[in-house]
């Protein structure tokens, strides 16, 4: 939820379930992730859910999950179709990017539309840096290493221009040498 409806850290978390793992049980059973049908007879025995409904835990806390509406709103007048088909445009272009401005940067990503999602993964050696360099310099990005800095052009409010500006500043950086200044820790996750 944090991510794709923008509602920041802290806010209630979400899980797809594929339906191909409906009737499974899962590690973490909630009294939420019981069969709906008998859920208020307060049973001593847990029987979970035949859907995705078994993964759920608690309760939603329902003042964290209040500012969604507004974000819910609008993807849903936006559409989940152009959304996607945004963010595989804006995908496409970052892509064709790193491969024509950055030679010392390769895509790690699917290039294949069915198997990308809507971030993209930039290998290079000092990624670590790189991600640091990019953070101080107002891009938010996702380092995982130990090569991987992900970048994430969010199709509700992202523009071309904005996709463009990144590739600058990745460019700017790996010219100047300027990611060097920054100090490595032991694998951590941004």
């Amino acid at each position: 939820m944090y991510k794709y409806l923008n509602a920041g850290p802290g806010s209630i978390g979400a899980l797809f379930v594929a339906e191909r793992h409906h009737g499974l049980t899962p590690a973490l059973a909630g009294w939420w992730g019981h069969e709906k049908a008998t859920l208020f007879e307060m049973n001593m025995e847990y029987t979970p859910a035949d859907s995705a409904g078994a993964w759920q835990i608690g309760t939603p806390p329902l003042l964290a999950a209040a500012p969604l509406e507004g974000s819910v709103e609008t993807l849903r007048e936006a559409g989940i179709d152009r959304l996607r088909e945004k963010s595989l445009a804006l995908t496409d272009f970052l892509i064709a990017l790193v491969d024509d401005r950055l030679p010392e940067v390769a895509v790690g990503t699917p290039r294949e539309h069915v198997a990308r999602g809507g971030h993209v993964a930039l290998e290079h050696p000092d990624a670590e840096r790189l991600s640091e360099a990019l953070t101080d310099r107002g891009v938010v990005v996702d380092f995982r290493p130990p090569n991987v800095v992900r970048v994430c052009p969010a199709a509700s409010y992202t523009a071309f221009a904005d996709v463009l500006a990144v590739i600058d500043e990745i460019e700017a950086i790996l010219d100047a040498g300027a990611h060097k200044a920054y100090a490595t820790s032991e694998g951590g996750v941004t």
